[in-house]
């Protein structure tokens, strides 16, 4: 595995070359919600945090300490009214031979130089669509890591708001996002394109297509392409992709599902199923999809978790 120079000029880089160690007495933790790890991986035992809200980490002494990191941005809102489901939020990671968002390894890792400040930043899940208006859900927010002001950091993007239903004279598509989100039925209404938002390369895939007789898709996630509406059924999520960095496999960031009558879409890792009524929202901290409904559900909360190694 590649991370950054020593120096901690870049993200990208030079190979490592001095593993530090770090323990509990020089790694100074402000704001956010942590919970903490010890596990080993990739022949590493690692010290690991997981943010799951906003703050900063510091490393206080000693040489500059070998990180590996796992991003998720917040989910995309499930659509308004007859709606596809949210994409998942942009997944990006750095961790040994795993796969990121999008089906690529998705980057170099990081070097933490004693002294510097480290800002997380975890993106909150985006708002579904609501039932009355013919409207899509809300873009997830942003989730990043590194020196705030500076090239030392990297962003995950938010998943893309589901589609709206639509007739002749609202006809737009859904959003782009990290993973985009799937497109609404057209109640009947016969219309040129029913296509998802795009994802982001190397973050997340894009929503499924909607349907003209009573079918929402699925939104996108970072395993997969959102599920396209059938007649009278909702798209599945796209999936989400799973990671050891806390030493047990999760699966993350899976798109939302689409509505559907009679058949709703269903969800995978921390993504919302799509309903008849309101859509399920995502997992908080998965950055999953808002499932599509007569109302969207919201999209879950990202979150950032920190691999240091311990030697």
């Amino acid at each position: 595995m590649s991370v950054s120079n020593a120096g901690g000029s870049g993200i990208a880089g030079a190979k490592y070359r001095t593993v530090g160690r770090t323990t509990a007495g020089n790694v100074t933790i402000s704001g956010g919600l942590q919970n903490k790890y010890v596990t080993s991986n990739n022949g590493t035992t690692w010290s690991v945090y997981e943010f799951t809200s906003t703050g900063t980490i510091t490393v206080t002494t000693g040489t500059p300490v070998r990180a590996e990191v796992l991003i998720i941005a917040g989910g995309g809102g499930g659509g308004g009214y007859n709606s596809g489901g949210g994409g998942a939020g942009g997944y990006v990671q750095t961790f040994g031979t795993e796969t990121g968002g999008g089906g690529t390894n998705s980057g170099a890792g990081y070097s933490l130089v004693p002294g510097k400040t480290y800002t997380v930043v975890v993106g909150a899940g985006g708002a579904g669509g609501a039932a009355v208006q013919f409207t899509n859900g809300t873009n997830g927010s942003s989730s990043s890591f590194g020196v705030a002001s500076t090239a030392n950091v990297i962003s995950a993007v938010g998943g893309g708001g589901g589609g709206g239903g639509k007739t002749t004279s609202n006809n737009t598509a859904a959003n782009n996002g990290g993973s985009g989100g799937g497109d609404g039925s057209s109640n009947g209404t016969a219309l040129a394109t029913f296509n998802g938002g795009t994802g982001t390369a190397a973050q997340g895939y894009a929503g499924g297509m909607g349907y003209s007789t009573n079918g929402g898709a699925g939104g996108g996630g970072a395993g997969s392409v959102g599920g396209n509406a059938g007649s009278m059924s909702g798209g599945n999520g796209g999936s989400g992709v799973a990671s050891s960095i806390t030493g047990t496999s999760v699966t993350r960031a899976g798109g939302g599902g689409g509505w559907g009558s009679p058949t709703t879409g269903t969800a995978t890792g921390g993504g919302g199923a799509g309903a008849s009524g309101t859509g399920a929202s995502g997992t908080a901290n998965t950055g999953g999809g808002g499932g599509g409904g007569g109302s969207g559900g919201a999209g879950g909360s990202g979150v950032v978790i920190l691999a240091l190694a311990l030697g």
